[in-house]
C-alpha cells in the first residue's frame, strides 16, 4: 500500500505538471476541485463531472503516451 500511494503521488504530480503546461486553467481548477470534493459539496459535482470528462480524456491520452515512451525506452536500453 505504501508503495502504491507513493507511486500515485508521483504520477499525479507528473500529470498535473503536464496539464499545467497545456491548460493552466484546468490544472488550477482541478486543484481547487479536488479539495472541494474531499470537503463536501454535491451540486458542484455536476459541474466537476463535466470538467473531469474533458480532463480524463487528456489524462488518458497522456498516460497512453507515457506507456509508449517507457516501452520505447526499455527497448532502446536493451538494444
Amino acid at each position: 500500500m505504501a508503495t502504491t500511494v507513493i507511486t500515485q503521488a508521483i504520477t499525479m504530480a507528473t500529470i498535473a505538471t503536464t496539464q499545467a503546461i497545456i491548460m493552466d486553467m484546468v490544472a488550477i481548477t482541478q486543484v481547487t476541485t479536488t479539495v472541494t470534493i474531499i470537503g463536501i459539496t454535491t451540486m458542484a459535482m455536476t459541474t466537476v463531472a463535466t470538467t473531469m470528462v474533458i480532463t480524463i480524456g487528456i489524462v488518458t491520452t497522456t498516460l497512453l503516451a507515457m506507456k509508449t515512451i517507457f516501452t520505447g525506452m526499455a527497448i532502446t536500453t536493451t538494444a
